[in-house]
């Protein structure tokens, strides 16, 4: 009785010509034996089932075809070297896996191994598969062979994490990254392999089986082969979704629609539906961000590679029914939940809420449209929408609402300067502390967390507080510790702590104690003077402040009343 072999075995490519989605590659190699420069050491990198150990073999195969007197772009298939090459029995060929035969014993023995010509074939080629598995002492262990090997040996190797591998064995091969391949070449494939194999199956089946393959080949083959044994001759769409827990295409747009247009009732039957179904909630939030992934990927003004018709027209919809600050929120929220699922006790809940939250960034004020709206709200481009309609109103009763007082220019009467706080600025004390005191507190805050620092800083001493720049100075003995302290780090970590102690945003100055352009002891930054016909008193003052407009201005705004004038 003969043994059944699996589609992705029966049909894996075995000339250069029948690989699939790998163009880039398949040229390199074959220009590289056309021209005879073939390198000693080849290393192909990329996930799973995309063709790395197919590749290796047809390149190992072209390398040693015994039809040929030497080496071939395409090999013959027939002679001996080629049919044990693709069986994986051949003694000239190595096939070794790298998880299981990671230590440097076994690399020892390897390179023993190598010294030896080949008995019958051309080369003798060592294959190791997942290379990124070998143990630090193991990689140095090749590392002498790799850089210099014989003549006769050709190293391929293949990983799906090349991070791990280290850079002076990077450096000593020829790299060749592997794509995932497109939907539509899988689709394709597939079609070809159904019908070689007398089953008749939906294109919108086989899309589902190429979704759930996410670029890899040979994991689309396994699941068509599983498929094929559950529903026989003819398979539907609905049998690929049941068997793989997939959600439908039309499932996964309704989805989206309903995040778009806050439609939380639907989103929440669907969600819980599907769940009830058995579908995979991992792969449902993957899809929803490669939805999203590619709706901004259209807003930066780069076309989508992977996408059907169908897909394309949605995805263009959605990307100019939204601002692009929502697309980012919405990833943000939906990748921070796909970390979170595997983890999570109650998946269906956190799936519901991760899409309820996705909902509510409709509601949320992005900061350049707020930015945008303040700018309108002091007589630039007018404001809109909700905010812009709290703006207009505000301009209508208050004479001026601006940024920054003017200086130069006369206000109108009893008009109102709004000072506008980012999140990021610290509100100014009501009194800054002196030299002393603030020189004490820096020395006190820079104890635990930078103590090296403290030592350093304590040589000095402030030398003048003036305006928007501390100085401080050292003694010329002192010249070492001077150095230390003038880096841009510890400039950085001074200022942040003196903007929070004063209140005020100022640049730090290191010097020698001597310098004679630097002024001594405190200056307190002088305010600008408001001529006595501006002044008002301070029960009108009180009145304004306390104005129930002006105390909603200020609440829209984040702001504070800097300055009264008349």
């Amino acid at each position: 009785m003969s043994t059944y072999q699996v589609l992705a075995r029966k049909y894996r490519p075995q000339q250069f010509s029948e690989v699939i989605g790998q163009d880039h590659i398949v040229r390199t190699l074959e220009n590289s034996i056309t021209s005879k420069r073939i390198a000693h050491a080849y290393l192909f990198v990329g996930p799973r089932g995309t063709g790395k150990t197919t590749l290796a073999r047809i390149f190992a195969k072209a390398l040693n075809c015994s039809k040929s007197k030497e080496p071939t772009v395409t090999p013959c298939g027939e002679c001996s070297n080629c049919k044990e090459i693709a069986a994986g029995t051949s003694i000239d060929v190595l096939e070794i896996d790298g998880a299981s035969n990671n230590s440097v014993e076994q690399v020892r023995e390897l390179r023993e191994t190598v010294r030896y010509a080949p008995s019958s074939a051309r080369f003798k080629i060592i294959y190791i598969d997942e290379v990124h598995m070998l143990s630090n002492a193991a990689f140095n262990a090749l590392l002498k062979t790799l850089e210099e090997p014989p003549a006769h040996v050709k190293f391929l190797f293949a990983t799906t994490d090349p991070q791990k591998i280290p850079l002076t064995i990077l450096s000593r091969c020829q790299r060749f990254d592997l794509h995932r391949i497109s939907n539509e070449l899988i689709v394709q494939h597939l079609k070809k392999i159904a019908g070689l194999e007398k089953v008749k199956i939906s294109d919108s089946a086989l899309l589902a089986i190429a979704r759930g393959a996410s670029g890899g080949m040979r994991d689309a083959e396994s699941a068509l082969d599983q498929i094929i044994a559950f529903c026989g001759g003819e398979i539907e769409e609905k049998d690929v979704l049941s068997i793989f827990g997939l959600a439908a295409r039309e499932q996964v747009a309704r989805l989206t629609k309903g995040i778009l247009a806050g439609d939380r009732a639907d989103i929440v039957t669907l969600a819980s539906a599907l769940h009830d179904e058995g579908k995979d909630l991992g792969r449902l939030l993957g899809e929803l961000i490669e939805h999203f992934r590619n709706v901004l990927v259209l807003q930066a003004g780069v076309e989508v590679a992977n996408a059907t018709q169908a897909e394309m027209g949605e995805l263009r919809e959605h990307a100019a029914a939204i601002p692009r600050g929502r697309t980012l929120r919405i990833l943000e929220i939906l990748t921070e939940a796909e970390a979170q699922l595997r983890w999570s006790l109650s998946k269906k809940v956190l799936f519901e809420v991760t899409l309820l939250k996705a909902v509510e960034t409709q509601d949320e004020v992005l900061l350049e449209d707020l930015i945008s709206k303040l700018k309108g709200a002091g007589g630039g481009a007018p404001a809109s929408g909700f905010l812009g309609q709290k703006v207009e109103n505000l301009k209508a009763q208050i004479p001026s609402v601006s940024r920054v007082a003017p200086s130069s220019a006369p206000a109108p009467a009893r008009s109102a300067t709004l000072s506008v706080k980012e999140d990021s600025r610290v509100p100014a004390s009501e009194s800054s502390p002196s030299s002393e005191a603030l020189w004490k507190q820096l020395i006190d805050y820079l104890a635990k967390p930078f103590p090296m620092l403290k030592s350093s800083l304590m040589e000095g001493r402030i030398l003048s507080l003036s305006g928007e720049t501390l100085v401080i100075g050292f003694d010329p003995e002192f010249e070492l510790q001077k150095e230390l302290v003038d880096t841009p780090k510890n400039r950085e970590v001074l200022q942040t702590k003196v903007r929070e102690l004063t209140g005020r945003m100022m640049k730090i100055k290191i010097s020698f104690a001597d310098d004679p352009s630097i002024p001594q002891g405190d200056e307190t930054p002088s305010s600008p003077s408001i001529p006595a016909s501006a002044r008002v008193s301070a029960d009108d003052a009180k009145k304004f402040g306390d104005d129930p407009l002006i105390q909603k201005a200020l609440e829209i705004f984040k702001g504070q009343i800097v300055e009264i004038r008349r």
